[in-house]
């Protein structure tokens, strides 16, 4: 029901410098970013995809504690954890999601999705970024785009499926068209 993007997501939360073949690679603690969310199932699954197409599921109970998400360096995004057989990692992920909530990586979601060129930059096309990541709707759905600001604009699905984001680093654009209607997005609702 909801699609976040994972630096503002995250960007309060405190790091760890995880260690992986001699580098010290900034971190983020699971079970952390799963507290930001309305609604955890339980007997939910926390299900990883790769721009490969590698898909993997672990039990929440599992990823609850002493499981992270790297998110610089080498393979970077990847599930790491201090019990882990290295090789058995979801290198380069696209998105993760849990019943509810699924959270994307748009620097890595680009080289899965169809793109435009959006004033010099890759637009990514939301319809195929929310279909990737898992959501899925009616024809009568409408959808919330929420701000890191907490600011709110409600799109049609005709507006949605002409609609792009644009990773500009330290934020995400969303844009119908060539026009820009949020300057830095958190999430994706679907009403």
């Amino acid at each position: 029901d909801k699609v976040h993007i994972f630096a503002p997501l995250t960007e309060d939360i405190e790091p760890y410098y995880y260690e992986y073949y001699g580098s010290k690679d900034k971190s983020i603690e699971v079970g952390q970013i799963l507290r930001k969310f309305d609604n955890v199932d339980e007997k939910g699954f926390f299900t990883m995809a790769a721009s490969d197409g590698l898909i993997k599921n672990e039990t929440l109970s599992l990823v609850r504690q002493r499981y992270f998400l790297k998110v610089e360096g080498d393979n970077a995004p990847m599930n790491i954890a201090p019990n882990f057989k290295l090789g058995m990692n979801v290198k380069n992920m696209t998105h993760f999601s849990t019943t509810k909530d699924a959270v994307i990586f748009p620097e890595k979601m680009v080289e899965v999705v169809r793109t435009k060129d959006i004033n010099g930059s890759e637009g990514l096309l939301l319809e195929d970024v929310l279909l990737t990541a898992g959501m899925r709707w009616t024809d009568n759905n409408q959808f919330n785009i929420i701000g890191r600001d907490d600011a709110k604009v409600e799109i049609t699905l005709e507006e949605m499926l002409d609609s792009y984001i644009v990773d500009d680093g330290n934020i995400v654009v969303l844009y119908q068209g060539e026009s820009e209607i949020m300057k830095d997005i958190l999430r994706i609702e679907k009403k």
